[in-house]
């Protein structure tokens, strides 16, 4: 604890010496002296953790002990892949991460790679794995949210927010034995105006953006949707 008191203590020290004028004030020289000094404050930072007691905080992950005969449970991978996670509000680059689907949950090594560990949801912003930026979303009860608490895929960002939600679910048949298979589920969701809409059909797209119809329609039939 005291360790990691200390090197909390010299990060902050660090980054007390960076120049903290407004960037939009920087020239292009102390911008880059700017970043530069920041990069290293934090690489120093992971580096004197290493390896990182607030990132491997997680409980093991278990596997699945059953064999799935059809599709997978994990995102676009069945192997660790680099990516990046905001964790306890820290960001964390070049993580071998799994995506479990069916869990809704972060997986990665432990420090000796003998076991995964499932990172906790609650901790996760977001993260970035396999060219997909997720991020996580609560709902707010008060606010009657169609959105359910979970990692979403953020597709647009913009004046309008576009989100893709996968799910996945083990499901069970019988074929002289019991088979188990992966069902996909998928669900697309546009925020306007700061609240949220189920769209899953082209013709529910463009009545919610009935102002941008045309403009919509043209972007549609350049990208083949």
């Amino acid at each position: 604890m005291r360790l990691l008191m200390s090197v909390h203590f010299v990060f902050i020290i660090s980054i007390s010496f960076i120049p903290t004028r407004c960037l939009s004030q920087l020239s292009s020289a102390d911008s880059i002296l700017y970043h530069t000094s920041l990069n290293n404050a934090i690489a120093i930072y992971h580096q004197a953790l290493s390896p990182e007691p607030l990132l491997y905080d997680g409980i093991q992950y278990l596997s699945y002990d059953y064999q799935i005969t059809e599709g997978s449970p994990y995102f676009q991978s069945t192997k660790l892949s680099p990516g990046s996670v905001i964790y306890n509000s820290i960001l964390f680059e070049n993580v071998p991460m799994m995506y479990d689907l069916v869990l809704d949950k972060v997986v990665i090594n432990s420090p000796s790679k003998a076991f995964f560990i499932e990172l906790n949801s609650q901790k996760v912003t977001g993260f970035n794995l396999l060219d997909h930026k997720f991020i996580r979303l609560v709902r707010d009860s008060t606010k009657n949210d169609i959105i359910s608490t979970g990692f979403y895929d953020l597709l647009y960002d913009g004046k309008i927010i576009v989100l893709k939600k996968e799910t996945k679910e083990v499901q069970e048949r019988i074929n002289t034995v019991v088979e188990r298979f992966i069902h996909d589920n998928i669900k697309f969701y546009i925020k306007k105006d700061g609240k949220y809409f189920s769209v899953n059909k082209k013709k529910s797209v463009l009545n919610l953006l009935g102002d941008k119809k045309k403009e919509v329609r043209q972007y549609m039939r350049k990208n083949k949707l």
